[in-house]
């Protein structure tokens, strides 16, 4: 049994995927910060600084404003991007998930005039994997295919 589970996750990753919102446009944002959430143990993630720096990149490529601190207001965003994992105690190799968020707030008026606060997801995805000494190029991957997914 144990052999088993251990091929299932050198055999596979197991995305969650979510299509962006229809008609979001990155150019139509006013900021975009990307978070980095480190929940990663035992060195399976280290490559932080290059993922925030390459996530950056990519999404200034297609037209959004970075800024290093989160705005709360219209058509302000945030990507963040998320690693838990650690090593497996069988083969000493690294389990993670990886979470791509880009989320906005906004402000409603519930129906009695009070404004209430709602978050909303323009886009997420949500990637298992397993069997690597390090997630870093993996992570740089589905960054790269998260941002690619989303309209200049």
């Amino acid at each position: 049994m144990r052999i088993a589970m251990i091929l299932v996750f050198y055999l596979f990753a197991f995305p969650c995927l979510a299509n962006p919102s229809p008609g979001f446009k990155l150019s139509s944002t006013t900021s975009v910060k990307v978070k980095l959430n480190d929940d990663a143990k035992d060195g399976c993630w280290t490559n932080l600084r290059e993922t925030r720096e390459y996530a950056e990149e990519k999404l200034r490529s297609k037209g959004a404003n970075i800024v290093p601190e989160r705005r709360y207001g219209n058509h302000d965003y945030q990507l963040t991007v998320s690693v838990v994992g650690g090593r497996l105690n069988v083969n000493n190799k690294c389990i993670a998930n990886i979470t791509l968020e880009l989320v906005t707030m906004v402000v409603l008026k519930n129906s009695s005039g009070d404004d209430i606060t709602h978050f909303a997801d323009v886009h997420q995805n949500e990637h298992l994997i397993a069997g690597y000494n390090k997630v870093n190029n993996s992570v740089l991957d589905y960054v790269k295919v998260f941002i690619d997914e989303l309209e200049r």
